[in-house]
């Protein structure tokens, strides 16, 4: 039958079309269409599952959650380190998207119960863990430098668009047209 660690769990094309990640439970490899060769460009140390990876857009370095860490390493296999390790609490911080200059990483907070709450960023350098002011049920614009997202208190149905630069959260409500009714600025929020 095989190994279960060594079954295909999901994989992703690069975006230059030159080859394929194929995520394991505890590695990833990288296939190299080009080469036709494959390579494992990430393994977990110790116990744990990879929860999610996010490649940075130019394809040199890769952000992994493991469990309660989030790692960077260099796609050619160099340069790995934890930029965050949470110790404390059930939630885990899984690498969703990079900051278009490369320089943070946002994350979703998720749990081993599935819930689901909100975005994070962080600095590559693991300094600057900031909670952001939007709520993971929305969409991100093609170049990543805003994020919309719909939402309804009970009785105030809105639409809010986050722009990461600058640190700017605009507010739609539905009340026949769309209009900026509300601009604030984030303090602390994505540089």
């Amino acid at each position: 039958a095989g190994d279960k660690d060594n079954f295909p769990l999901d994989f992703k094309l690069l975006l230059s079309k030159t080859g394929l990640i194929v995520t394991y439970k505890n590695h990833l490899d990288l296939y190299d269409f080009s080469k036709k060769l494959s390579r494992e460009i990430f393994r977990v140390e110790g116990s744990g599952s990879i929860l999610g990876y996010v490649l940075l857009k130019d394809e040199s370095k890769i952000a992994i959650g493991v469990n309660s860490k989030v790692y960077i390493k260099e796609i050619d296999g160099t340069d790995q380190k934890v930029i965050l390790e949470n110790k404390e609490s059930a939630v885990s911080l899984i690498p969703s998207f990079w900051s278009p200059d490369g320089a943070k990483i946002y994350l979703k907070e998720t749990s081993a119960s599935d819930k689901v709450g909100n975005y994070w960023q962080i600095n590559v350098s693991g300094t600057d863990l900031n909670k952001l002011p939007v709520n993971i049920f929305g969409e991100f614009s093609l170049d990543g430098k805003a994020y919309a997202y719909f939402d309804y208190d009970g009785s105030n149905p809105k639409w809010l668009c986050f722009n990461f630069q600058p640190n700017v959260l605009k507010v739609y409500t539905l009340a026949g047209t769309f209009s900026a009714n509300k601009e604030t600025v984030v303090e602390g929020g994505a540089n």
